[in-house]
């Protein structure tokens, strides 16, 4: 599903005579802006909740009707408690970003529109996918970046770890080899941009900017 999406990226990348690995997004230079909830946000600044819940208001609406006519979800909402979250970051030896936690509580992990996300598990429930502490103790389980989200490229999504505690940004992690690219400046615009939009319509967005 986003295998198009990197592929354009690269592309666009390479093009322009960029290097692929600890490059900074396109638009995320002090003198560029990009559009998020019909205004101009900078990288660097984080999305507002209130705004990321505007944006997928629509989209839930749209999602919940689809499932009532044709028996098939496209948001999962696997949601957890604080205290499970607290228990996996125990487990896991790090601290999830504020957003992610709260992310999880509302909205939950599972599919999201067109992302899977990973998401913390009661420690004591039995295995099931998508869970994010067994996911990256089999993929990354140096604790250096921990996966929120797969590709489907056998590439993942996620937050880069410093001394225990992920970062806010969201980085692309290359399956064949250590390069990362950065994505987004925070974990709702991530799923602003990956999960409530498709490949396609971002490769529209970046072709009439």
């Amino acid at each position: 599903m986003e295998q198009d999406s990197v592929i354009y990226h690269v592309a666009e990348d390479l093009s322009r005579g960029k290097p692929r690995g600890n490059t900074r997004l396109p638009g995320s230079g002090p003198a560029r802006s990009r559009r998020i909830d019909d205004r101009n946000r900078r990288y660097s600044d984080p999305v507002d909740p209130a705004a990321f819940d505007a944006l997928a208001e629509p989209f839930l609406r749209k999602a919940a009707e689809w499932a009532a006519r044709e028996g098939f979800t496209t948001i999962d909402r696997y949601t957890c408690t604080p205290e499970v979250i607290a228990r996996v970051e125990a487990q896991m030896g790090v601290t999830f970003p504020e957003q992610y936690k709260a992310f999880m509580t509302r909205y939950g992990g599972g599919m999201f529109g067109y992302l899977e996300l990973f998401r913390p598990v009661d420690p004591d429930a039995p295995e099931t996918d998508l869970d994010i502490r067994s996911e990256n103790d089999l993929e990354f389980p140096d604790r250096d970046f921990i996966a929120v989200a797969p590709v489907g490229t056998g590439d993942y999504w996620g937050f880069p770890v410093t001394d225990g505690r992920c970062h806010e940004q969201i980085w692309f992690h290359f399956h064949d080899g250590y390069e990362r690219k950065l994505v987004a400046a925070d974990f709702l615009e991530f799923v602003a941009e990956h999960g409530l939009k498709s490949s396609s319509d971002r490769a529209l967005e970046l072709r009439n900017q």
